[in-house]
């Protein structure tokens, strides 16, 4: 039975570590924006592999995030295929 759970939870583990982990670099940013004497973070990330690259947009604060969702964005810069 142990050798089964670690078997899964090895599986987990490495599907959840497969979006970096096939990726040929991940780039992260936090910008801080102030407005009205209040600030807020936004973070980016963006994950490119050959001509593909996928890009992903929130906001740290509660407030914020629940007016403007997470985005994901999906460009693939391979159009030259037949």
């Amino acid at each position: 039975m142990k050798k089964v759970f670690s078997l899964i939870s090895l599986f987990a583990l490495s599907l959840s570590l497969a979006n970096t982990a096939f990726a040929d670099f991940k780039l992260r940013q936090q910008i801080t924006m102030s407005a009205r004497n209040e600030s807020f973070m936004q973070e980016r990330v963006i994950w490119a592999k050959g001509a593909r690259e996928r890009t992903e947009n929130k906001f740290t604060d509660e407030r914020i995030a629940q007016m403007i969702p997470q985005i994901a964005e999906i460009r693939q810069c391979d159009y030259a295929k037949t």
